[in-house]
């Protein structure tokens, strides 16, 4: 038995159109094949995935760069014989140091409003733009959850329970390795 789904979505459509109250699930699937289905949108937010992973992979790569070099001049810099010191290695081992002092010393979220509101203020309104449609759509699930609560937990009573369950175990073996590791020590 297949099912099409191009015919069901335009069937529930339809229904929604001549203001048809639907069941939670008929309306998530309505909005999930409209928001990815339709008009091939999958690929859009497979574009979005891929340069999102690329630009990870950028950021790790130049963090650990930078890392690497921050840590070999500190370290060379530490390690000079007593009487001969390289002043271009202890200008380089200062900004390192307050590099690291500074980076590390700073909340992530102060360094993200940073980023935001000084570093990149040019560009904030386009950041603004873009975060306003996932904005809204955390608001809509939260108003269509809150609304079928009741129908969320029937549907997904055996997943939350094995989610709660995953948690409880993965508590119990980070209490019990971290005993069991104070107790070795």
């Amino acid at each position: 038995m297949s099912v099409n789904w191009a015919q069901l979505y335009a069937d529930l459509s339809a229904q929604l159109q001549a203001h048809v109250d639907l069941p939670f699930y008929q309306d998530f699937f309505v909005n999930f094949y409209r928001a990815f289905i339709d008009g091939a949108r999958w690929k859009l937010y497979l574009s979005g995935l891929r340069m999102t992973i690329e630009v990870t992979v950028l950021a790790l790569i130049m963090g650990i760069i930078l890392g690497v070099i921050v840590a070999v001049i500190r370290t060379a810099h530490d390690q000079q014989r007593p009487g001969r010191h390289n002043p271009i290695l202890f200008l380089l081992n200062t900004i390192g140091t307050i590099y690291t002092t500074v980076i590390r010393g700073t909340p992530m979220i102060v360094q993200m409003l940073i980023m935001g509101s000084i570093i990149f203020a040019s560009s904030r309104n386009f950041t603004v733009i873009g975060t306003i449609p996932w904005t809204l759509l955390l608001v809509w699930a939260g108003s269509l959850l809150g609304s079928h609560w009741r129908d969320l937990i029937q549907y997904n009573h055996i997943f939350l329970m094995a989610v709660i369950a995953v948690c409880v175990v993965a508590t119990v073996v980070f209490v019990w390795h971290r005993r069991r590791r104070r107790n070795a020590s």
